[in-house]
């Protein structure tokens, strides 16, 4: 169960910073691209 829930854990930490840091990313590309 322990090495379950930390590989859920990590899993879950993973695409939610990916996802955040994604999203910044395209938001300063578009800003970018309208200037």
């Amino acid at each position: 169960k322990k090495t379950t829930q930390d590989g859920e854990d990590e899993d879950d930490e993973k695409p939610v910073e990916s996802s955040a840091t994604n999203g910044k990313t395209k938001k300063l590309t578009n800003q970018f691209n309208f200037s």
